[in-house]
Order: C-alpha cells, then sequence, then structure tokens
C-alpha cells in the first residue's frame, strides 16, 4: 500500500513542516515556542475561517486547565516569528471577543519536492527614516577646520544613536559633499533616498559658549515637525559635543516615542474622549497615592465604557489593581485575578500591548511567584516597546528579587534614560540598591530623589529602611517619621516605623505605633506582612513568623523579595522561615 507523502505547508517566505513542527523562512529554521507551532498548525488548518479562542485552547492544550493569557503569549510569538508589526497583520488577524484567523494564501507541496527559490520577501517593520545632515557653522570663533570637523563629529555621533533606535533609520549625505546646501536640495536629497524626515541644525560659536538649534522637516510637505535650541558653555568644543549629541538625541527619541505611543493609544480608540480618559488615568496612576490611583480607576473605566474596544484602558485598569494589592489598599486575592482579567482583555484587543505583557509579568512576578514565566512576560514586552519605561522599571524589581542586582540596576537605568524625572524610578533605584545592600550608594540616590520632591513619601520610606540596615537607626526614625507625616495611613510606613523603634528600643512609642497600625487594619486591608515587619523590632521572631505564613497565604507580593530582603535577616535561621522561603523562592 502506498504511504501518504508528507505535506510542507508554504505561506509567503515561510515553510511549515507539520511532523517535524519546524517554521523556517527561506530554509532556514525558526525558534519557535511548541505551543506556538501548535497554535499556528491549528490557524492554517481552518485557514480564512475564525478559529474562536475555545476551539483553539481545546485543540493545543485539549483538556489542561490553563488561562486565556497563554493562548494570547502564543499568538505573540508567532507574530514575532512571522515579523508582523503593530499595524501590519498579514498573517494572523485578531477579531476582538471572538477569535483569530490565519488570512495568508497557503500553498501545500510534498516534502521531497524542491521549493521555490524565488520566495517573496517578508514584512518588513516600518521605521521612520531620518537624514542626518553636519550642522551649519555660523561666524563666531573657531570657523576653520575645526568647527567643521566639529559638526561632521556631532552628526556622526547622532548617526549612530538614533542607528541604534527601533523606531528610526538613519542615512546620510556622502562624505565628498564639500559646499553647504540648502533647505530644498536636502530636502530633495532625502525624497531620493526614501527618508521620511531631515534634520536640519546649526551652531553659533560665540566666546565659550556654543548655542545649537535643530529643526526637524518632513520630507512629504516641508513641515517643520519638532525642533530644539540650547546653549552649551564650555570653551572646549569637543567636550560639549557628546553633551550636544545627548541633548538633540534624547529630545529626538522623545518626539518619535510619543508620536509612536499617540498612534498606539489612538488606533483603536474611536472616541477622543476615551483617550483623554485614558490620558488623564495614567496621569493619575503615576502619582502613586491611594487616592490618585482611585481617580485613575475613574478615568479607565470611563474610558472603557466610551469605547469598549480601546485596549489600552484595560492595561491601565490592570496596573491600578496590582499598585492597589501592592500598597495594600485591597487584599491580593481581591486585586489581582481583577488585574489580570484587565490585561488579559487588553491582550485580546491588541495582542502586541507591551503595557499589556508588563502588568501580566508583574503580576507572575509579585504574586504568583512564576518566575520563568514573569521573565518571559517581563522579555517580550521590553521587546515590543523597548522604550516603555514602566517595562524596564518593574523588571528591575524581578531581577533583584531574584538576585540579579547588577541587571536589575542596568535595567533601572534604562527605565531613568527613557523618564529620568520619574521620581517612583528614582526611588526605586533605592529600593533595588537597598536590596543589594549597597547602604552608601542607596542613601545617596534617595537623597537626590528627595532633593527632586522633598514631599514623595516612598523615597523617604526607602531611605528609612536603608539607614536602619546601614547602621544608623536615629536617622532611620526620623526618616520613617517624616515619611508617616506624609502617608499617615500607609502600612508599609507604619510597620517599618515600629520595628526602627523597637530597635532603638523605644517601647512606648514602638507599641503606640502598632496600635495604630492595628486601628488601620480595622479600618480597611493591611497585609500580615506589616505586623510581622513591626514584631522583628522587639525581636518576637516566633509572631513574625506566624504573620508571614498568613502573608504568604494571601500572596502578599513582600514575599516575593524573602530571598534578598535585609528586612527578614533575623529570621534566616529560622525553621518555620525557612519552610516559607521554599515555598516563593526561584527553583
Amino acid at each position: 500500500m502506498a504511504q501518504t507523502p508528507r505535506v510542507l505547508f508554504e505561506f509567503g517566505p515561510f515553510t511549515l513542516d507539520p511532523l517535524k513542527r519546524v517554521l523556517m523562512r527561506q530554509g532556514h529554521s525558526i525558534a519557535v515556542p511548541p505551543r506556538a507551532v501548535d497554535v499556528l498548525l491549528a490557524l492554517i488548518a481552518r485557514r480564512g475561517t475564525v478559529v474562536h479562542k475555545d476551539d483553539l485552547l481545546r485543540a493545543v492544550w485539549d483538556d489542561t486547565v490553563v488561562e486565556e493569557n497563554n493562548l494570547s503569549v502564543s499568538i505573540s510569538a508567532l507574530r514575532k516569528a512571522l515579523g508582523e508589526s503593530i499595524r501590519d497583520h498579514r498573517y494572523i488577524v485578531t477579531l476582538p471577543r471572538r477569535g483569530y484567523s490565519f488570512v495568508a494564501a497557503v500553498s501545500e507541496r510534498p516534502a521531497d519536492q524542491p521549493a521555490a527559490t524565488d520566495l517573496a520577501s517578508g514584512p518588513v517593520r516600518h521605521r521612520s527614516v531620518v537624514l542626518v545632515t553636519p550642522f551649519d557653522v555660523i561666524a563666531g570663533r573657531a570657523t576653520g577646520p575645526g568647527a567643521r570637523q566639529l559638526t561632521q563629529s556631532i552628526a556622526d555621533g547622532l548617526a549612530a544613536r538614533l542607528g541604534n533606535s527601533h523606531h528610526l533609520a538613519v542615512v546620510t549625505r556622502p562624505r565628498e559633499t564639500r559646499h553647504p546646501e540648502n533647505e530644498s536640495a536636502l530636502l530633495a536629497f532625502g525624497r531620493r533616498n526614501h527618508a521620511d524626515y531631515v534634520l536640519l541644525g546649526s551652531v553659533r560659536l560665540d566666546g565659550k559658549r556654543v548655542r545649537v538649534m535643530t529643526r526637524l522637516l518632513r520630507t512629504a510637505d516641508t513641515t517643520t515637525v519638532w525642533g530644539v535650541s540650547f546653549e552649551d558653555a564650555d570653551a572646549d568644543l569637543f567636550a560639549a559635543e557628546g553633551r550636544i549629541v545627548d541633548r538633540v538625541a534624547h529630545g529626538l527619541a522623545g518626539h518619535f516615542e510619543e508620536e509612536l505611543h499617540q498612534r498606539s493609544a489612538r488606533r483603536s480608540a474611536e472616541s477622543a474622549g476615551a483617550h483623554r480618559d485614558y490620558v488623564r488615568g495614567r496621569y493619575f496612576w503615576n502619582k502613586r497615592t491611594g487616592e490618585g490611583l482611585r481617580k485613575a480607576i475613574e478615568h479607565f473605566e470611563r474610558a472603557i465604557h466610551s469605547d469598549p474596544g480601546y485596549a489600552l484602558p484595560y492595561s491601565g485598569l490592570a496596573d491600578c489593581f496590582l499598585l492597589l494589592s501592592t500598597y495594600g489598599a485591597i487584599s491580593p486575592r481581591q486585586g489581582v485575578p481583577r488585574a489580570v482579567r484587565a490585561a488579559t482583555r487588553a491582550l485580546e484587543i491588541d495582542d502586541t500591548l507591551a503595557e499589556a505583557y508588563t502588568s501580566l509579568a508583574y503580576a507572575r512576578f509579585a504574586y504568583y511567584w512564576q518566575w520563568d514565566e514573569a521573565e518571559t512576560y517581563f522579555k517580550r514586552a521590553i521587546e515590543l516597546n523597548p522604550n516603555y519605561g514602566t517595562g524596564h522599571h518593574l523588571y528591575a524589581d524581578h531581577l533583584a528579587a531574584t538576585g540579579r542586582f547588577d541587571a536589575a540596576v542596568e535595567s533601572l537605568q534604562n527605565a531613568l534614560s527613557l523618564e529620568p524625572w520619574s521620581l517612583i524610578i528614582n526611588a526605586d533605584l533605592g529600593w533595588v540598591l537597598f536590596h543589594a545592600r549597597r547602604w552608601s550608594q542607596g542613601i545617596e540616590q534617595l537623597e537626590k530623589t528627595i532633593e527632586m520632591d522633598s514631599g514623595f513619601a516612598a523615597a523617604r520610606w526607602v531611605l528609612g529602611l536603608t539607614c536602619l540596615h546601614a547602621g544608623e537607626a536615629g536617622r532611620a526614625v526620623k526618616e520613617l517619621e517624616a515619611a508617616r507625616r506624609l502617608a499617615p495611613d500607609s502600612p508599609h510606613i507604619l510597620g517599618s516605623l515600629a520595628q526602627a523603634l523597637g530597635i532603638e528600643r523605644r517601647r512606648a512609642e514602638q507599641k503606640s505605633v502598632l496600635r495604630e497600625l492595628r486601628d488601620l487594619g480595622r479600618r480597611t486591608y493591611v497585609s500580615p506582612y506589616h505586623y510581622a515587619v513591626a514584631h522583628l523590632g522587639s525581636g518576637a521572631r516566633d509572631a513574625a513568623v506566624r504573620e508571614l505564613r498568613e502573608a504568604v497565604a494571601e500572596r502578599a507580593h513582600w514575599a516575593a523579595y524573602f530571598r534578598v530582603t535585609p528586612t527578614v535577616d533575623v529570621l534566616r535561621d529560622h525553621p518555620g522561615f525557612q519552610r516559607l522561603l521554599n515555598q516563593v523562592v526561584p527553583r
């Protein structure tokens, strides 16, 4: 009896071998997770039709109980492998609330038949193309070869910096162009070289000051879409060069990131009001206060009511419930499932949304202690949008909790390069340094954060913790009392203050703060973790472990730091704490 020949599926430049479960592009294998291959096979088997999510879950995961976001992760992995961009779904189309459809033409050929060699090239991610030209030198000192070398160096530096962006590609004028070209000629050169924009600039050299002016022109209609001017005071031109490159590159990156964010934010918003509510919600979310989070939820829910198919407000809602669970306003068992449902809904609408992947990653790390899954989600979020500062920020917390402090500091530095004035990211760098036991560096960083805003309670709190474990208990009490004045109903501040007062042997004050904490717990949710911290100040180790046992049962996010936090060092030899540690530490 003749054997049925093995068949390969071909679409675009791709070949899928269903028997070997291998995806290839022009003969080269592409790394794709096994579950994602199963999803692709299920979609191709019913190509041209809508495959409902429930059908895909049954086909791929059979009787295994899994969450819908596992399917979203597999779809996202396929989009990455197939080279699909946020706006270019030429293979897999998402149908909100229904499922997915494979829409590309598919041909079948026997595996023993040679493949065609003239395959079409795959889809290319769109990146804005910028023509970078040497800046003009305006009359003043040093207008000879040195000044021309400076302007060429600035152009080279900008081309190198901008060329590393995920959103930009760079073209430059040939170096043999000897004479200055006027604006029209440069725009024409840009159009001939398929540039979307031309960056023009001038450097005025006057005494010890360098004045820089730049403009970004769109080649299609010659409109100026961005510009900046500033001065740098330095007698050494080439010492100023690096600062000029940094300033212009940062400004340009911010312009294109904002443009990308606005396109992303609006691309599925049918209502301008929904978009405004989303932006306002993020504003209040960034305040990191209970009142701010409640206002943020109001705006996100209003945006969702106005436009249920708008993905970003669901992600914002997820972030609010995660922070409310972190700060102790609601129990993690209440808040985290709501956060996961909201983030999953965002991915159902747009499975390329970095914000939603970040939310799910943080939930996996901080509350479910699923370390490998969290790592995968964080990396996917950063890959989708490397300029989303919160992605780098929260990934740093995950890295710190697993003891990878150098990588955590690097991730926070990436976040700060994107959002240098973010109070919470600056304070979180101090938080990571606290867990790394780099006391002096942490104190310095937190003092800088407090200089930015002396009323930011989170920085005061972490500074108090750092001073306490650096052997400065007296200063720790002062900083924690200052934090309490700024946020009087903050359970983590009260717990830490009770611990510090106990270490200082100020027993009456410690008991008073502990009563204050318990009174707060009668009015609102307080994690048992904070009672445990308060007990540690008086050496009540057994009582602390009992509270920590309750905290683990309630999925307190603080437990994610058990492996590294100095706060519980006095319990490391306690058998009860060791058993708890085994429940949450990375395996």
